[in-house]
């Protein structure tokens, strides 16, 4: 079953792996964690919370396709010594 589509993305109501991970020209890992369930028993909202890779590696129809998304915060969860390694 399809929620919505943004752009040619459809994001699913499933658990599959295919239905998780959405394409970007830079990103090779962009997916989205919805479905998931949490520690108290609720699930993680589809299109709300998403994970990736190296974000600088976007170009500037990802940035756009980004911003269709509704992607309004990125919080960096590397170390610092990792983030000197880009």
């Amino acid at each position: 079953m399809v929620e919505r589509v943004i752009e040619g993305i459809a994001l699913r109501k499933n658990n599959g792996a295919n239905a998780r991970h959405i394409r970007f020209d830079g990103l090779k890992n962009f997916r989205d964690l919805g479905g998931y369930e949490t520690a108290d028993g609720r699930t993680v909202c589809w299109g709300r919370l998403f994970r990736s890779d190296s974000l600088h590696k976007l170009t500037d129809a990802d940035h756009r396709r980004m911003r269709m998304l509704g992607v309004e915060r990125v919080i960096d969860f590397r170390s610092e010594p990792e983030k000197q390694q880009r």
